[in-house]
């Protein structure tokens, strides 16, 4: 989309593919997170 200029013309379209493309790497990321501070507090 970006090498055609077509998000110049859908401004919104592709944004909303911009989120959904980075939620699930963001999501992941901060689940795996909490997964390791439970792990370290069930240690201490």
């Amino acid at each position: 989309m970006v090498q055609s200029r077509q998000h110049l013309v859908f401004p919104l379209v592709y944004r909303l593919i911009r989120l959904a493309l980075t939620l699930p790497v963001a999501t992941a990321s901060v689940e795996r997170v909490f997964s390791a501070m439970n792990i370290i507090k069930t240690d201490l």
